[in-house]
Protein backbone atom coordinates (compact mmCIF):
# COMPACT_ATOMS: atom_id res chain seq x y z
CA UNK A 1 0.00 0.00 0.00
CA UNK A 2 1.15 3.07 -0.85
CA UNK A 3 4.35 2.36 -2.33
CA UNK A 4 3.72 3.44 -6.33
CA UNK A 5 3.51 7.32 -4.82
CA UNK A 6 6.77 7.66 -4.28
CA UNK A 7 8.72 6.33 -7.15
CA UNK A 8 10.35 8.72 -9.04
CA UNK A 9 8.89 9.46 -12.09
CA UNK A 10 10.31 10.81 -15.88
CA UNK A 11 8.78 14.35 -17.16
CA UNK A 12 8.99 14.48 -20.80
CA UNK A 13 7.21 17.32 -22.53
CA UNK A 14 6.14 18.26 -26.06
CA UNK A 15 6.75 21.64 -27.44
CA UNK A 16 3.79 22.02 -30.06
CA UNK A 17 5.32 24.65 -31.74
CA UNK A 18 8.38 22.98 -32.85
CA UNK A 19 6.54 20.01 -32.49
CA UNK A 20 9.41 17.61 -30.74
CA UNK A 21 9.50 15.38 -27.65
CA UNK A 22 11.80 15.78 -24.79
CA UNK A 23 13.01 14.23 -21.64
CA UNK A 24 13.80 16.44 -18.75
CA UNK A 25 17.08 16.48 -17.12
CA UNK A 26 17.07 18.23 -13.53
CA UNK A 27 20.39 20.33 -12.55
CA UNK A 28 21.35 22.77 -10.01
CA UNK A 29 20.69 26.57 -11.10
CA UNK A 30 23.92 28.84 -10.32
CA UNK A 31 21.28 31.54 -9.72
CA UNK A 32 19.96 29.55 -7.03
CA UNK A 33 16.70 31.98 -8.01
CA UNK A 34 13.86 31.43 -7.61
CA UNK A 35 14.45 27.54 -6.86
CA UNK A 36 18.22 26.20 -6.76
CA UNK A 37 17.23 23.70 -9.62
CA UNK A 38 16.43 24.44 -13.21
CA UNK A 39 15.16 21.39 -15.85
CA UNK A 40 16.81 21.20 -18.78
CA UNK A 41 15.36 19.58 -21.77
CA UNK A 42 16.40 16.73 -24.15
CA UNK A 43 15.76 14.58 -27.09
CA UNK A 44 14.17 11.43 -26.17
CA UNK A 45 16.53 8.41 -26.08
CA UNK A 46 16.14 6.93 -22.97
CA UNK A 47 15.18 3.44 -23.67
CA UNK A 48 12.41 3.54 -20.74
CA UNK A 49 10.95 6.27 -20.98
CA UNK A 50 10.57 5.25 -25.41
CA UNK A 51 8.77 2.79 -24.28
CA UNK A 52 6.65 4.02 -21.39
CA UNK A 53 5.41 6.45 -24.59
CA UNK A 54 4.59 3.96 -26.99
CA UNK A 55 2.22 2.51 -24.13
CA UNK A 56 0.58 5.72 -23.83
CA UNK A 57 -0.12 6.30 -27.07
CA UNK A 58 -1.55 2.57 -27.54
CA UNK A 59 -4.29 3.45 -24.90
CA UNK A 60 -7.28 3.54 -27.06
CA UNK A 61 -9.07 6.87 -27.58
CA UNK A 62 -12.43 5.76 -25.84
CA UNK A 63 -10.35 5.18 -22.31
CA UNK A 64 -10.23 8.40 -19.90
CA UNK A 65 -8.74 8.24 -16.53
CA UNK A 66 -6.50 10.81 -15.43
CA UNK A 67 -6.61 11.58 -19.56
CA UNK A 68 -8.26 12.04 -22.86
CA UNK A 69 -6.21 9.21 -24.80
CA UNK A 70 -6.25 8.89 -28.84
CA UNK A 71 -4.48 6.53 -30.69
CA UNK A 72 -3.15 7.78 -34.17
CA UNK A 73 -3.04 4.89 -36.99
CA UNK A 74 -1.57 6.27 -39.77
CA UNK A 75 1.09 9.23 -41.01
CA UNK A 76 2.01 10.77 -44.71
CA UNK A 77 5.19 8.01 -44.36
CA UNK A 78 3.12 4.94 -43.49
CA UNK A 79 3.22 3.47 -40.13
CA UNK A 80 3.44 6.45 -37.26
CA UNK A 81 6.33 6.50 -35.14
CA UNK A 82 5.86 5.76 -31.27
CA UNK A 83 7.35 8.79 -30.35
CA UNK A 84 4.62 10.42 -32.69
CA UNK A 85 2.25 8.69 -31.64
CA UNK A 86 3.26 10.14 -28.07
CA UNK A 87 3.51 13.56 -29.01
CA UNK A 88 -0.82 13.39 -30.40
CA UNK A 89 -1.30 11.13 -27.22
CA UNK A 90 -0.43 13.99 -24.82
CA UNK A 91 -1.30 16.75 -27.13
CA UNK A 92 -4.81 15.60 -26.53
CA UNK A 93 -4.29 15.17 -22.94
CA UNK A 94 -4.48 18.77 -22.27
CA UNK A 95 -6.36 22.05 -22.98
CA UNK A 96 -5.41 24.33 -25.48
CA UNK A 97 -3.93 27.60 -23.43
CA UNK A 98 -1.02 25.03 -21.79
CA UNK A 99 1.68 25.71 -24.52
CA UNK A 100 3.81 22.78 -23.44
CA UNK A 101 2.36 19.90 -22.48
CA UNK A 102 3.47 17.16 -20.27
CA UNK A 103 3.17 14.06 -18.61
CA UNK A 104 5.17 12.06 -15.83
CA UNK A 105 6.08 8.40 -16.94
CA UNK A 106 6.38 6.29 -14.03
CA UNK A 107 9.54 4.37 -14.98
CA UNK A 108 11.06 3.96 -11.59
CA UNK A 109 7.97 1.08 -11.24
CA UNK A 110 8.62 -0.29 -14.46
CA UNK A 111 11.65 -1.04 -13.53
CA UNK A 112 10.76 -2.60 -9.97
CA UNK A 113 8.08 -4.67 -12.48
CA UNK A 114 10.96 -6.37 -14.60
CA UNK A 115 12.71 -7.21 -11.62
CA UNK A 116 9.37 -8.99 -10.02
CA UNK A 117 9.18 -10.58 -13.59
CA UNK A 118 12.54 -11.73 -13.54
CA UNK A 119 12.97 -13.09 -9.67
CA UNK A 120 9.50 -13.95 -9.46
CA UNK A 121 8.31 -15.09 -12.09
CA UNK A 122 5.18 -17.03 -11.30
CA UNK A 123 3.69 -14.47 -8.53
CA UNK A 124 1.05 -12.67 -7.96
CA UNK A 125 1.07 -8.95 -6.80
CA UNK A 126 -1.31 -6.64 -4.91
CA UNK A 127 -0.79 -2.77 -4.77
CA UNK A 128 -2.76 -0.16 -3.45
CA UNK A 129 -2.09 3.74 -4.54
CA UNK A 130 -3.65 6.78 -4.65
CA UNK A 131 -5.80 7.37 -8.57
CA UNK A 132 -6.47 10.87 -7.52
CA UNK A 133 -4.63 13.61 -5.81
CA UNK A 134 -5.90 17.61 -5.40
CA UNK A 135 -3.62 20.26 -5.60
CA UNK A 136 -0.87 18.75 -7.68
CA UNK A 137 1.55 21.10 -9.45
CA UNK A 138 0.13 21.05 -12.66
CA UNK A 139 -2.79 19.46 -15.13
CA UNK A 140 -0.28 16.85 -16.61
CA UNK A 141 -0.68 13.06 -16.36
CA UNK A 142 0.75 11.65 -13.27
CA UNK A 143 1.56 15.36 -11.82
CA UNK A 144 2.91 15.05 -8.47
CA UNK A 145 1.68 16.86 -4.66
CA UNK A 146 4.89 18.57 -3.38
CA UNK A 147 3.84 19.05 0.09
CA UNK A 148 5.71 20.25 3.27
CA UNK A 149 4.60 20.11 7.00
CA UNK A 150 4.84 23.01 8.71
CA UNK A 151 6.42 23.27 12.33
CA UNK A 152 7.61 26.62 12.35
CA UNK A 153 4.47 28.10 13.57
CA UNK A 154 2.18 27.24 16.04
CA UNK A 155 -1.06 28.40 14.94
CA UNK A 156 -0.22 26.39 11.63
CA UNK A 157 1.76 23.30 13.20
CA UNK A 158 0.27 20.54 12.08
CA UNK A 159 -0.78 21.65 8.52
CA UNK A 160 1.24 21.33 4.82
CA UNK A 161 2.21 23.75 2.66
CA UNK A 162 1.94 22.75 -0.91
CA UNK A 163 4.37 24.12 -3.46
CA UNK A 164 3.74 24.53 -7.13
CA UNK A 165 6.84 23.17 -8.43
CA UNK A 166 9.19 20.21 -7.60
CA UNK A 167 12.33 22.27 -8.11
CA UNK A 168 12.90 22.77 -4.20
CA UNK A 169 15.57 21.61 -1.72
CA UNK A 170 16.16 18.13 -1.51
CA UNK A 171 14.49 17.14 1.78
CA UNK A 172 12.24 19.92 1.98
CA UNK A 173 8.93 18.43 1.12
CA UNK A 174 7.29 15.29 0.34
CA UNK A 175 6.53 14.33 -3.46
CA UNK A 176 4.09 12.10 -4.00
CA UNK A 177 2.17 11.07 -7.29
CA UNK A 178 -1.04 9.95 -8.04
CA UNK A 179 -1.24 6.47 -10.13
CA UNK A 180 -3.07 5.98 -13.66
CA UNK A 181 -4.41 2.34 -12.67
CA UNK A 182 -5.12 1.52 -16.68
CA UNK A 183 -1.93 2.50 -17.80
CA UNK A 184 -0.15 0.66 -14.82
CA UNK A 185 -2.05 -2.21 -16.27
CA UNK A 186 -0.88 -2.32 -19.99
CA UNK A 187 2.79 -1.32 -18.94
CA UNK A 188 2.00 -4.60 -16.49
CA UNK A 189 0.80 -6.71 -19.66
CA UNK A 190 4.14 -5.44 -21.68
CA UNK A 191 7.06 -6.36 -18.55
CA UNK A 192 5.58 -9.94 -18.36
CA UNK A 193 5.70 -10.63 -22.03
CA UNK A 194 8.58 -9.08 -22.71
CA UNK A 195 10.21 -11.04 -19.60
CA UNK A 196 8.47 -14.27 -20.91
CA UNK A 197 8.72 -14.13 -24.89
CA UNK A 198 9.09 -17.92 -25.37
CA UNK A 199 6.48 -19.02 -23.19
CA UNK A 200 4.53 -15.94 -22.36
CA UNK A 201 1.82 -17.87 -20.72
CA UNK A 202 -1.91 -16.51 -19.04
CA UNK A 203 -1.03 -12.49 -17.44
CA UNK A 204 -3.66 -10.89 -15.45
CA UNK A 205 -4.24 -7.83 -14.70
CA UNK A 206 -6.85 -5.42 -13.27
CA UNK A 207 -7.79 -2.52 -10.74
CA UNK A 208 -10.55 -1.98 -8.75
CA UNK A 209 -11.35 0.85 -6.47
CA UNK A 210 -10.54 0.79 -3.23
CA UNK A 211 -14.22 -0.25 -2.00
CA UNK A 212 -15.05 -2.92 -4.27
CA UNK A 213 -11.78 -4.44 -4.14
CA UNK A 214 -12.70 -5.01 -0.56
CA UNK A 215 -16.29 -6.16 -1.19
CA UNK A 216 -14.94 -8.54 -3.76
CA UNK A 217 -12.37 -10.40 -1.57
CA UNK A 218 -12.59 -9.36 2.29
CA UNK A 219 -14.18 -11.00 5.48
CA UNK A 220 -16.98 -7.72 5.92
CA UNK A 221 -18.40 -8.54 9.16
CA UNK A 222 -14.74 -8.81 10.41
CA UNK A 223 -13.96 -5.32 8.99
CA UNK A 224 -17.29 -3.61 10.38
CA UNK A 225 -17.03 -1.07 13.25
CA UNK A 226 -19.60 -1.45 16.20
CA UNK A 227 -21.57 1.37 14.81
CA UNK A 228 -22.14 -0.70 11.57
CA UNK A 229 -19.45 1.39 9.35
CA UNK A 230 -16.82 -0.44 7.09
CA UNK A 231 -14.35 2.28 6.75
CA UNK A 232 -12.35 -0.04 4.06
CA UNK A 233 -15.51 0.08 2.06
CA UNK A 234 -16.87 3.79 2.69
CA UNK A 235 -13.07 5.71 3.09
CA UNK A 236 -10.60 5.60 0.80
CA UNK A 237 -12.64 7.04 -2.22
CA UNK A 238 -9.40 8.60 -4.17
CA UNK A 239 -7.26 4.77 -3.99
CA UNK A 240 -7.26 2.26 -6.60
CA UNK A 241 -5.97 -1.59 -5.89
CA UNK A 242 -3.88 -3.35 -8.94
CA UNK A 243 -4.24 -6.84 -8.86
CA UNK A 244 -1.48 -8.50 -11.09
CA UNK A 245 -1.14 -12.48 -11.61
CA UNK A 246 1.04 -14.33 -14.08
CA UNK A 247 0.75 -17.76 -11.28
CA UNK A 248 -1.14 -20.74 -12.25
CA UNK A 249 -3.47 -20.14 -9.65
CA UNK A 250 -4.06 -16.92 -10.63
CA UNK A 251 -6.43 -14.63 -8.76
CA UNK A 252 -9.74 -14.79 -10.50
CA UNK A 253 -10.05 -12.74 -13.66
CA UNK A 254 -13.49 -12.26 -13.79
CA UNK A 255 -13.76 -10.01 -10.61
CA UNK A 256 -11.35 -7.52 -12.60
CA UNK A 257 -13.00 -5.28 -14.54
CA UNK A 258 -10.42 -5.62 -17.55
Amino acid sequence: MEVLDNMPHDKIFFDSKSGETFQTHVVSDPTGHPYPYVEQLHPVKDPYIVRLANILSSIPEDISRGGSYSTPSTSQGGGIGMLEWARMAIDDMFEIFIPRNEAFLPSVCSMSMESIARCLPKHRIILADFAYLPDTISPALNSPVVSQKIVDSEQMRGRSRDFDTYLIPQGQADIFFPTDFYFLEQMYKDVMSRARPDSPGVTVAGSLTHGAFFEAYADLPRLTTSNGDIPLLQDYSNMHVFVGSTADDRLDPSLLPH
